[in-house]
């Protein structure tokens, strides 16, 4: 998954293994074992502060499950859940922000967590809380607890600095350690930052034809911000 042509850039998502765990290691560990279908719990719930990783470890998840053969299933909150993909023993469900659904999506997530129950569908869902302290309905919150709950640590600056990299050698760029202190010490440190920076830097390393450098990262920092609708 490298560069388009004409300015465009591929997302890229690392998998469990090559992600920087931190103080994630059994969080890692849980769901290495949905995304393989290891014996063990079927349902896992990860909640953060923003900017935590938590949706990050549900895309890892993604990757590391579809690798696997498994069929990776994303909660559509505006989806009849009688209508969506069936779910069954090799499937994997999968439902970021919890804590942001409606009362009708909060429904939908209800009846899908069951469905997952009754058919021995792995789930991991994200939140900004505990479940006992969610803002969801108490009966979805009730579900969301039944398996194993991890808090996100997030990353020390350190090792947010090697994700970075590993986010750029995963685009096929080459990205020193000067490169990735710079952006660390003059931009915003929370890791969807960091990566939307790498975001701006790779399409204009792209564009101009020129490597990862602090000068072309200089630039990046002082341009307007560009629309990607």
């Amino acid at each position: 998954m490298k560069q388009l042509a004409l300015g465009l850039v591929v997302e890229v998502t690392l998998g469990l293994e090559t992600s920087v765990s931190g103080g994630n290691a059994e969080l890692v560990h849980a769901l290495q074992r949905i995304a393989l279908r290891d014996a063990g719990p079927r349902a896992v719930f990860l909640w953060g502060a923003p900017g935590s990783g938590r949706s990050h470890w549900l895309s890892a998840c993604a990757v590391d499950a579809l690798m696997a053969g498994r069929d990776v299933i994303r909660f559509n909150p505006a989806a009849d859940p009688f209508a969506g993909p069936a779910l069954h023993p090799d499937a994997v469900l999968l439902a970021d922000d919890a804590h942001l659904l409606d009362d009708a999506a909060q429904v939908r997530l209800f009846v899908r967590w069951n469905e997952a129950k009754e058919n021995d569908a792995a789930i991991v869902v994200t939140g900004d809380a505990p479940p006992a302290t969610l803002a969801v309905r108490a009966d979805l919150a009730t579900r969301l607890g039944w398996g194993l709950v991890y808090q996100v640590q997030t990353l020390s600056d350190d090792e947010k600095a090697e994700a970075l990299i590993r986010h750029a050698h995963a685009r096929g760029l080459r990205m020193g350690d000067d490169v990735a202190s710079y952006l660390m010490s003059h931009g915003r440190r929370d890791l969807p930052s960091l990566i939307a920076a790498l975001d701006a830097l790779d399409r204009s390393s792209l564009e101009q034809h020129r490597p990862l450098t602090v000068p072309l990262l200089r630039e990046v920092l002082q341009a307007p911000p560009v629309s990607r609708s």
